[in-house]
């Protein structure tokens, strides 16, 4: 549930002291096997970050299985990436593989500015198209909503810098190639910019009402009773089912026909 090393360290601490005002680093420090308390306090400060011979202890510690310690790391590495430009982070092949289960609210909020559009979505997906014709004339042609040259020339930039897509050619000739680096956020991550993409997408749900015939689109509802202690379980069950259901139906090749989005909502209507 963490996105940041050191806050799940730095909690583990909290719980300790409420459960028992005696706890002390020092003891900690001895139970991890280190000589004393201040390679752990440094850490916890954000003075250092741990390195491998702590990075063992505290998986052993934790008693960690092989994916918790995999992603434990991968925190750690994120943590020491943070001073480098995104588009570095982004092209470290090794880094971007453990990433890609990785929640993404410790990279830059340019990305999810430059996601809090929609176009940037189906540029990015575009590449899956097959015999597409690159033109950006063509591109805002097939859109859903009419969208300004310079938005698709800017979001074209933007996800250039971002390591999101790969431009070749030159200008008015360019093609573009999807990088398969994604982008997911952490679970119920505040941000503005996050917020503004999911009212964009409300925003292109009800165009699609109006712009898309019944027969190749599904916008359904239902209402029903539930306990409110459920809910956490009910959110997990629908993140789940959009990762099967892409599994299933996320075009692998550049062979695909038509770009989807899928949006799934669930609230309550009532203040029970």
């Amino acid at each position: 549930d963490f996105t940041d090393y050191r806050q799940f360290l730095n909690k583990y601490v909290e719980n300790k002291k409420n459960q028992n005002y005696r706890w002390s680093y020092q003891t900690w420090a001895l139970k991890l096997g280190l000589k004393n308390n201040t390679s752990i306090l440094k850490i916890l400060n954000g003075q250092r970050d741990a390195g491998s011979d702590i990075q063992q202890k505290i998986s052993k510690f934790f008693n960690f299985d092989t994916q918790e310690d995999e992603y434990f790391k991968s925190l750690i590495k994120l943590s020491k990436s943070q001073k480098e430009s995104v588009r570095n982070l982004v092209s470290d092949p090794s880094l971007r593989k453990k990433l890609k289960t990785l929640a993404r609210d410790k990279v830059e909020e340019k990305i999810f500015s430059t996601f809090s559009h929609w176009i940037n979505m189906a540029i990015r997906q575009s590449t899956k198209i097959k015999k597409f014709d690159f033109s950006i004339e063509k591109l805002r042609s097939k859109l859903l909503i009419e969208v300004p040259i310079l938005k698709i020339e800017a979001s074209l930039k933007n996800l250039d810098e971002l390591g999101l897509i790969k431009l070749t050619g030159e200008n008015g000739k360019q093609k573009w190639v999807k990088s398969d680096f994604g982008i997911k956020t952490s679970d119920d991550i505040m941000s503005k910019s996050i917020r503004k993409y999911h009212h964009n997408m409300l925003y292109l749900t009800k165009a699609a009402i109006d712009e898309v015939p019944v027969k190749d689109r599904e916008l359904s509802s239902i209402t029903f009773a539930m306990k409110q202690k459920d809910i956490k379980n009910a959110k997990k069950f629908l993140r789940e089912m959009e990762e099967e259901f892409c599994k299933i139906f996320d075009v692998k090749k550049n062979d695909a026909d038509q770009i989807y989005q899928l949006n799934i909502q669930l609230f309550p209507i009532t203040k029970f």
